[in-house]
């Protein structure tokens, strides 16, 4: 990657903290005020940034990428209509994700009838083995592969995550109690693809005050029979 391109994605993720002034953008960058104003210019340009006020903020063409990357996901149409049925009959979020490294991605969102709804959106990116869905795709990986996804913690934590993965794997679903964030539950579950390949994870989110424990036990069956409905409607639209 040329060091010209390395500087405008850096300057790219410091204004998607917040809208920021030239003279923030060179403070937080360490850039030359010349080179970071002509970088912004011809992000700008590009519409990769917005300049209002004398301030950057992330431009337009931002949502016009992610909309054609969740496109690309051919899951995501099979998905849709059987998530949205299992959000109206139990009341809960869904939400769909797929593995981005070693990260879980939030690639679409149903959001459910609860009054608590938790902070998440679409995109949002959190260490896979912290989330219920991260968690449930891991589990279904070939075993030789878990330890990846648990590059630089504890030994103490990785025997404990391996552990947990192993008991995913025979029950079939995982759980997220307050990992991935405070106040945070949810039950999820793998999607696999036509080919047996893991493709996604689906799961039920929301706030632990009601999704408890004993709540999520309880629509484990349920997450997992919404999986296998999204399964046969990827397999048929294939076929």
């Amino acid at each position: 990657m040329s060091t010209t391109l390395e500087k405008a994605l850096q300057l790219v993720e410091l204004v998607s903290d917040g809208d920021l002034s030239l003279q923030e953008l060179c403070q937080a960058s360490g850039f030359s005020r010349s080179t970071t104003h002509r970088l912004a210019a011809s992000l700008v340009k590009y519409r990769y940034l917005e300049s209002k006020a004398q301030r950057y903020s992330l431009g337009y063409r931002f949502l016009e990428l992610g909309e054609k990357k969740k496109s690309s996901l051919q899951f995501t149409k099979a998905a849709k209509p059987i998530a949205q049925n299992y959000c109206e009959r139990t009341g809960e979020t869904v939400h769909i994700a797929v593995l981005d490294g070693i990260y879980s991605m939030v690639v679409d969102r149903i959001i459910g009838s609860r009054q608590l709804q938790v902070n998440a959106y679409v995109g949002q990116r959190t260490l896979a083995y912290r989330t219920g869905a991260g968690k449930a795709m891991i589990a279904s990986q070939p075993e030789r592969e878990w330890l990846f996804f648990l590059n630089g913690i504890g030994r103490k934590e990785r025997t404990r995550q391996l552990a947990e993965f192993a008991e995913i794997k025979e029950r079939g679903y995982a759980l997220d109690l307050e990992e991935s964030a405070s106040g945070v539950a949810c039950v999820a579950t793998a999607i696999y693809g036509p080919s047996g390949q893991v493709v996604a994870g689906v799961s039920f989110n929301g706030a632990i005050t009601d999704l408890t424990p004993e709540r999520l036990v309880e629509l484990a069956p349920t997450i997992r029979a919404c999986a296998k409905e999204i399964e046969k409607a990827m397999a048929a639209s294939v076929a």
